[in-house]
């Protein structure tokens, strides 16, 4: 499968290198795993009251489907 263009960030978030997103990650307190409901990204979820806190492509159906790209929510 050929790599295409990377998937929109949504609205309200912010492009972060991969490095950066573990970063914040393992920096931040809150119990956050990632949701595989979507086939193309993955939101990950705080838990348990489910906030968005960030978002990743490619998802699990073609992971060498969209180029990689990591985002964070604009305010945490």
């Amino acid at each position: 499968m050929t790599v295409t263009e990377p998937l929109p960030i949504p609205d309200g978030m912010r492009e972060v290198t991969q490095l950066e997103f573990f970063r914040l990650l393992a920096a931040d307190p809150r119990d956050i795993m990632p949701n595989v409901e979507h086939e193309d990204h993955h939101l990950w979820l705080v838990r348990p009251t489910r906030a968005v806190w960030g978002w990743s492509a490619p998802g699990w159906k073609n992971p060498g489907a969209y180029l990689t790209i990591y985002a964070v929510r604009e305010t945490p």
